[in-house]
């Protein structure tokens, strides 16, 4: 009768035991899915993003905003050489006239 006793304790034990590693597994799953929910959500932000600059859904490396910064970066350069040279020019002219 002990052994019976016993038997059915650690049984009682075990399922315990298995529940809990049953419930450990749906709730990593559950997390598992709600992260790569939001993953997804993220990149259709991204994407969305991409269109509103007016840079195709293909292009994941981002190369034709690439260009676009690079050339706004030159223009902006020449800007300033074209201000610096202009405001020598009215230097020079200054002095000149004086």
């Amino acid at each position: 009768m002990d052994k019976g006793g016993e038997e059915e304790k650690e049984g009682k034990e075990g399922r315990r035991e298995e529940k809990g590693k049953e419930k450990w597994r749906r709730e990593a799953l559950k997390k598992v899915v709600k992260e790569k929910q939001q993953k997804e959500k993220g990149r259709g932000k991204q994407n969305q993003r991409k269109e509103q600059i007016g840079v195709s859904e293909g292009d994941d490396t981002g190369e034709e905003m690439k260009k676009v910064k690079r050339k706004k970066r030159w223009a902006d350069i020449e800007a300033r050489k074209d201000g610096r040279e202009k405001k020598e020019q009215e230097m020079t002219e200054n002095k000149e006239s004086e």
